[in-house]
């Protein structure tokens, strides 16, 4: 059996927690609300993926969006904002701007773990 490559675990990582946030948020989107089958949302992120892994699978920073909101208004923002405050609380912003100054590198275990980790939530869902 050939050892998998960190590009490929990251990917099946992705798959996976991409599946669980979609599915945690309940298939509505957190900028404006629109409700859809989880399959038809993104996994739009607060601070984008571009800013480091710190953030990539952090679970604060990601949630179910819309197309329209994810893809065609660049994350509409001020109001995932909004919406992040409401849920998490005031200080979520600075949290994650703090976290995104971190550095992070995963193993390929990490990534399998991670893997493991949210299909077990998903199981749960």
């Amino acid at each position: 059996m050939r050892k998998q490559t960190l590009k490929a675990a990251k990917a099946k990582c992705w798959k996976v927690f991409t599946e669980y946030i979609r599915r945690r948020d309940g298939g509505v989107c957190i900028s404006c609300g629109k409700k859809d089958d989880w399959k038809n949302l993104d996994c739009g992120h607060y601070i984008p993926k571009t800013a480091g892994l710190s953030i990539y699978f952090l679970e604060t920073n990601n949630h179910a969006q819309c197309t329209g909101c994810n893809r065609f208004r660049h994350g509409n923002l001020p109001a995932y904002a909004l919406a992040l405050r409401q849920k998490y609380g005031e200080g979520i912003l600075e949290e994650l701007d703090a976290k995104r100054r971190q550095i992070k590198k995963y193993t390929v275990a990490e990534y399998q773990e991670l893997t493991k980790h949210y299909s077990e939530l998903l199981k749960t869902l």
